[in-house]
């Protein structure tokens, strides 16, 4: 329920004030990086909107339709996919969207969709949407999930109700482990530095071995960097893995270098802190920038490998 949901009051607060006076828009737009909680509240939203419990009670977690959008099986609530791996295309949309949104609700007095990934709408998808969430019927609901509303056109972004994720509070993110028995009290200051306010990414380093080898290796790799020559460099680029990885390896970055420059700020006398002292502060703007060119270097076909080493590179102190 709502009330489950750890951070984002202020959309939380929002999306319930929309239902309790019946102000419902036909488009939204959740945007933010993986893991913090779009999907979650999506539901919760689509939850409420199809619930059949009292008014001022909704979702109430208990009626045949909280069950059935639990278990993803309510028949007004369609996820809407894509067919290729890395891009939505003109007929997902026109197939998952368009020539079904034309039907009436079969239980229910709306109908939602949900597009996760939207991010890789292409233009030409975006443009075949663009006249459904102009114009959609009275009962539909659409929401867009994306990790980078930047990637829309001016035209879909001026349709729809933005609300952007924020990371949660160290206090937040520790409670939502524990609720969900994933607590390790010597793990703590780890977990809540790797994941920086992400609830997604603790759950998936406290569940996923392979994950958690991944995120050692990005570690030993960034421990190591202002010893390596560029030959170094070379060596340690399998230990980062390919282009899937690299969402995971920035924010690992991003993360690491954030609070080097707080254990440099404050002088501090740890292992960690030595490494801090090799790195100036006018380093830290540049790795950032160079953190985030690399980002949008990653969503054109560019060759991962020679941008990784050339990242890795830039990324060394200079002082």
């Amino acid at each position: 329920m709502f009330e489950n949901i750890y951070g984002n009051r202020k959309t939380v607060e929002n999306l319930k004030n929309s239902i309790e006076s019946d102000r419902v828009s036909h488009c939204y737009l959740f945007s933010g990086e993986k893991g913090l909680g779009k999907r979650t509240i999506a539901k919760a939203f689509a939850k409420a909107l199809l619930c059949e419990g009292e008014e001022g009670m909704r979702p109430c977690n208990k009626c045949r339709a909280c069950v059935k959008v639990d278990k993803e099986e309510h028949h007004d609530l369609i996820f809407v996919g894509h067919e290729k791996p890395n891009t939505f295309g003109v007929e997902d949309i026109r197939d998952g969207l368009n020539r079904d949104i034309v039907i009436r609700p079969n239980e229910a007095k709306r109908k939602i969709y949900i597009i996760d990934d939207a991010e890789l709408l292409n233009v030409q998808a975006q443009n075949a949407m663009l006249k459904t969430i102009e114009e959609p019927p009275e009962y539909a609901v659409i929401m867009l999930l994306s990790d980078n509303k930047e990637s829309f056109l001016p035209t879909v972004l001026s349709r729809c109700v933005e609300f952007n994720m924020m990371s949660v509070k160290d206090r937040e993110l520790i409670a939502a482990l524990k609720e969900r028995n994933l607590y390790e009290e010597v793990m703590e200051s780890y977990i809540t530095e790797f994941a920086g306010g992400n609830i997604g990414r603790a759950i998936r380093l406290l569940t996923d071995e392979v994950y958690r080898e991944k995120v050692t290796n990005v570690d030993k790799v960034l421990q190591e960097l202002p010893r390596m020559g560029i030959n170094d460099i070379r060596e340690a680029l399998p230990l980062l893995g390919g282009r899937e990885d690299m969402d995971m390896v920035l924010s690992r970055m991003q993360v690491y270098f954030g609070n080097l420059l707080k254990l440099k700020a404050t002088d501090s006398q740890t292992a960690r802190g030595d490494i801090a002292r090799q790195y100036s502060y006018e380093d830290f703007p540049r790795i950032f920038g160079e953190i985030e060119h690399f980002r949008v270097r990653m969503k054109v076909n560019v060759n991962a490998d020679l941008s990784l080493e050339l990242l890795l590179d830039a990324m060394r102190p200079k002082a």
